[in-house]
Protein backbone atom coordinates (compact mmCIF):
# COMPACT_ATOMS: atom_id res chain seq x y z
CA UNK A 1 0.00 0.00 0.00
CA UNK A 2 2.86 2.35 0.80
CA UNK A 3 4.38 1.74 -2.65
CA UNK A 4 1.16 2.74 -4.42
CA UNK A 5 0.84 5.87 -2.27
CA UNK A 6 4.46 6.74 -3.08
CA UNK A 7 3.91 5.99 -6.77
CA UNK A 8 0.74 8.12 -6.84
CA UNK A 9 2.49 11.04 -5.15
CA UNK A 10 5.45 10.68 -7.51
CA UNK A 11 3.15 10.62 -10.56
CA UNK A 12 1.26 13.69 -9.36
CA UNK A 13 4.59 15.46 -8.85
CA UNK A 14 5.77 14.41 -12.32
CA UNK A 15 2.46 15.53 -13.83
CA UNK A 16 2.87 19.00 -12.35
CA UNK A 17 6.51 19.13 -13.52
CA UNK A 18 5.49 18.15 -17.03
CA UNK A 19 2.86 20.86 -17.21
CA UNK A 20 5.76 23.25 -16.60
CA UNK A 21 7.87 21.45 -19.24
CA UNK A 22 5.11 21.87 -21.82
CA UNK A 23 4.87 25.58 -21.01
CA UNK A 24 8.65 25.86 -21.36
CA UNK A 25 8.57 24.08 -24.74
CA UNK A 26 5.93 26.55 -25.93
CA UNK A 27 8.05 29.44 -24.64
CA UNK A 28 11.12 28.05 -26.44
CA UNK A 29 9.16 27.83 -29.69
CA UNK A 30 7.96 31.42 -29.30
CA UNK A 31 11.46 32.72 -28.55
CA UNK A 32 13.20 30.80 -31.31
CA UNK A 33 10.82 30.71 -34.26
CA UNK A 34 13.65 30.72 -36.79
CA UNK A 35 15.64 27.98 -34.98
CA UNK A 36 18.79 30.11 -34.94
CA UNK A 37 19.55 29.90 -31.21
CA UNK A 38 21.21 26.56 -30.44
CA UNK A 39 20.91 26.98 -26.67
CA UNK A 40 17.13 27.36 -26.86
CA UNK A 41 16.96 24.42 -29.27
CA UNK A 42 18.90 22.24 -26.81
CA UNK A 43 16.68 23.37 -23.93
CA UNK A 44 13.58 22.52 -25.96
CA UNK A 45 14.96 19.05 -26.74
CA UNK A 46 15.72 18.53 -23.05
CA UNK A 47 12.19 19.54 -22.03
CA UNK A 48 10.75 17.29 -24.73
CA UNK A 49 12.86 14.32 -23.53
CA UNK A 50 11.57 14.86 -19.99
CA UNK A 51 8.02 14.95 -21.31
CA UNK A 52 8.57 11.70 -23.24
CA UNK A 53 9.93 10.04 -20.08
CA UNK A 54 6.75 11.10 -18.29
CA UNK A 55 4.57 9.54 -21.01
CA UNK A 56 6.53 6.27 -20.83
CA UNK A 57 6.30 6.28 -17.01
CA UNK A 58 2.53 6.76 -17.18
CA UNK A 59 2.23 3.89 -19.68
CA UNK A 60 4.36 1.64 -17.45
CA UNK A 61 2.24 2.50 -14.42
CA UNK A 62 -0.95 1.65 -16.31
CA UNK A 63 0.51 -1.65 -17.52
CA UNK A 64 1.66 -2.57 -14.01
CA UNK A 65 -1.75 -1.74 -12.53
CA UNK A 66 -3.54 -3.87 -15.15
CA UNK A 67 -0.98 -6.69 -14.75
CA UNK A 68 0.14 -6.42 -18.37
CA UNK A 69 3.65 -5.09 -17.74
CA UNK A 70 6.52 -6.84 -19.51
CA UNK A 71 9.93 -5.87 -18.09
CA UNK A 72 12.97 -4.85 -20.13
CA UNK A 73 11.05 -3.30 -23.02
CA UNK A 74 12.20 -0.08 -24.69
CA UNK A 75 10.03 3.03 -24.49
CA UNK A 76 8.33 2.75 -27.90
CA UNK A 77 7.38 -0.88 -27.19
CA UNK A 78 5.94 0.11 -23.80
CA UNK A 79 3.78 2.78 -25.46
CA UNK A 80 2.70 0.32 -28.17
CA UNK A 81 1.75 -2.31 -25.55
CA UNK A 82 -0.14 0.33 -23.56
CA UNK A 83 -2.14 1.33 -26.64
CA UNK A 84 -2.90 -2.30 -27.47
CA UNK A 85 -4.08 -3.13 -23.92
CA UNK A 86 -6.10 0.07 -23.64
CA UNK A 87 -7.75 -0.52 -27.02
CA UNK A 88 -8.76 -4.06 -26.01
CA UNK A 89 -10.21 -2.79 -22.73
CA UNK A 90 -12.17 -0.10 -24.54
CA UNK A 91 -13.56 -2.69 -26.97
CA UNK A 92 -14.63 -4.87 -24.05
CA UNK A 93 -16.30 -1.88 -22.38
CA UNK A 94 -18.11 -0.95 -25.59
CA UNK A 95 -19.36 -4.52 -26.03
CA UNK A 96 -20.59 -4.56 -22.43
CA UNK A 97 -22.43 -1.26 -22.97
CA UNK A 98 -24.03 -2.66 -26.14
CA UNK A 99 -25.12 -5.76 -24.20
CA UNK A 100 -26.68 -3.61 -21.48
CA UNK A 101 -28.53 -1.44 -24.00
CA UNK A 102 -29.88 -4.48 -25.85
CA UNK A 103 -30.89 -6.06 -22.53
CA UNK A 104 -32.78 -2.89 -21.57
CA UNK A 105 -34.48 -2.88 -24.96
CA UNK A 106 -35.44 -6.55 -24.70
CA UNK A 107 -36.65 -6.02 -21.13
CA UNK A 108 -38.91 -3.23 -22.39
CA UNK A 109 -40.21 -5.45 -25.21
CA UNK A 110 -40.85 -8.27 -22.71
CA UNK A 111 -42.84 -5.92 -20.49
CA UNK A 112 -44.85 -4.62 -23.45
CA UNK A 113 -45.69 -8.13 -24.69
CA UNK A 114 -46.44 -9.40 -21.18
CA UNK A 115 -48.38 -6.30 -20.18
CA UNK A 116 -46.20 -5.70 -17.10
CA UNK A 117 -45.94 -2.26 -15.56
CA UNK A 118 -43.41 -2.09 -12.74
CA UNK A 119 -42.71 1.64 -13.06
CA UNK A 120 -44.06 2.43 -9.59
CA UNK A 121 -42.94 -0.77 -7.87
CA UNK A 122 -41.30 -0.16 -4.49
CA UNK A 123 -37.60 -0.86 -4.13
CA UNK A 124 -36.79 -4.43 -2.98
CA UNK A 125 -40.28 -5.69 -3.77
CA UNK A 126 -41.02 -8.90 -5.65
CA UNK A 127 -41.56 -6.83 -8.79
CA UNK A 128 -38.15 -5.21 -8.37
CA UNK A 129 -36.49 -8.62 -7.95
CA UNK A 130 -38.27 -9.89 -11.08
CA UNK A 131 -37.13 -6.77 -12.93
CA UNK A 132 -33.50 -7.42 -11.92
CA UNK A 133 -33.69 -11.10 -12.86
CA UNK A 134 -35.02 -10.27 -16.33
CA UNK A 135 -32.38 -7.60 -16.88
CA UNK A 136 -29.49 -9.77 -15.67
CA UNK A 137 -30.68 -12.77 -17.70
CA UNK A 138 -30.82 -10.72 -20.87
CA UNK A 139 -27.51 -9.00 -20.09
CA UNK A 140 -25.62 -12.24 -19.42
CA UNK A 141 -27.10 -13.92 -22.49
CA UNK A 142 -26.21 -11.04 -24.78
CA UNK A 143 -22.72 -10.72 -23.28
CA UNK A 144 -22.21 -14.44 -23.91
CA UNK A 145 -23.34 -14.12 -27.52
CA UNK A 146 -21.05 -11.12 -28.10
CA UNK A 147 -18.07 -12.98 -26.60
CA UNK A 148 -18.78 -16.02 -28.81
CA UNK A 149 -18.98 -13.81 -31.90
CA UNK A 150 -15.68 -12.14 -30.97
CA UNK A 151 -14.01 -15.52 -30.33
CA UNK A 152 -15.16 -16.85 -33.70
CA UNK A 153 -13.96 -13.68 -35.41
CA UNK A 154 -10.56 -13.96 -33.70
CA UNK A 155 -10.34 -17.64 -34.67
CA UNK A 156 -11.04 -16.79 -38.32
CA UNK A 157 -8.40 -14.04 -38.25
CA UNK A 158 -5.80 -16.42 -36.81
CA UNK A 159 -6.73 -19.06 -39.39
CA UNK A 160 -6.29 -16.53 -42.22
CA UNK A 161 -2.82 -15.58 -40.99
Amino acid sequence: MVYYKYKKEKLEEKFLENKVFLKKIIECIKRNIDGEDDIIDEAMISYFNSFCEFIIDMCETYLVSTENYVPNKPGPDIIELFLKVRCEMMKSTIYTMIAILIALLLKGITYEVGGFNFANAPLFSLHFVYDCIILVAYGVTIEYVIQKIRANKDKKLRKDE
